[in-house]
């Protein structure tokens, strides 16, 4: 990820771990991310095919977060080109 425009409730990650995503980074941030990534294969893979739900589950929760204003901290990334 670009570690440089991750922000968590408004606040730039870099600000508080400047080593953060690096080998250097104590918080093992990386590993974090590589685990969030790949959670919803470990899901379907102990669960079965049946968990693809999970998905659309999480897609519906943020929508419900930001059309209702909860101000809920959530997991999400994407991808920047």
């Amino acid at each position: 990820p670009v570690w440089s425009a991750v922000s968590v409730m408004g606040m730039q990650l870099k600000d508080i771990n400047r080593e953060i995503g690096s080998r250097m980074d104590p918080e093992g941030w990386s590993e974090i991310h590589n685990k969030v990534v790949g959670s919803e294969e470990e899901l379907i893979r102990k669960k079965g095919s049946g968990s693809r739900w999970a998905l659309g589950i999480c897609v519906g929760e943020v929508i419900d977060a930001i059309v209702r204003n909860t101000g809920v901290c959530m997991t999400v990334s994407t991808f920047i080109k």
